[in-house]
């Protein structure tokens, strides 16, 4: 249902119009639909602007979304640290735990690197490719190892998966030095 508060379509309209500032500021270009933006503090942003009238944007470094989860890089970061205390506390990870919640928020990160590392793979962006694929592959490894088995598989049934863009990423970038040799190496140790 569609609100007909005042307040509501003027707060509507300001978004509206933004949006389209947005969309008009870019000059959509079929030709080009990607383009990096580096902003103020330093992070690239890349914006995907497959039709004239979407856009998505996600950052390139960090989480995808541009969020830091408890003032951390990413809920793996954080939740490593908590590990880390539970140790220091506990001298042992024996009973380290985090709640179903923290396992969705974790996967729901991890899903988004996925799609970052599919987007930049297209880009050939594949330090970053590299990057993503080992953040995920650890977060498929903290969940076997702390994660309930139920839990745990719904990320480390895609490890699989995971290490196959890692490894060609790793002999892209052997390929982007000039050598192929140690490409093919890369390949052949899967």
């Amino acid at each position: 249902m569609v609100s007909t508060r005042q307040d509501d379509i003027t707060k509507n309209t300001r978004i509206i119009e933004a949006i389209d500032d947005i969309l008009d500021n870019l000059a959509y270009d079929i030709e080009s639909p990607i383009k990096t933006l580096k902003i103020a503090d330093g992070r690239e942003v890349v914006l995907i602007q497959a039709i004239a009238f979407t856009l998505s944007r996600i950052y390139a470094t960090g989480r995808p979304d541009g969020k830091r989860p408890h003032g951390r890089d990413s809920y793996l970061e954080y939740f490593n640290e908590q590990l880390k205390d539970y140790k220091n506390a506990h001298g042992t990870d024996e009973g380290f735990s985090l709640t179903a919640e923290d396992w969705r928020a974790l996967y729901s990160e991890s899903h988004d690197r996925y799609v970052r590392y599919l987007l930049f793979s297209g880009i050939r962006r594949w330090k970053d490719v590299k990057r993503d694929t080992e953040m995920n592959i650890a977060v498929a490894d903290f969940a076997k190892k702390y994660a309930p088995d139920e839990i745990a598989w719904d990320t480390y049934q895609y490890k699989g998966y995971i290490l196959m863009m890692n490894t060609i990423s790793q002999a892209e970038l052997s390929m982007l030095r000039g050598d192929l040799n140690e490409a093919l190496e890369k390949i052949d140790m899967v």
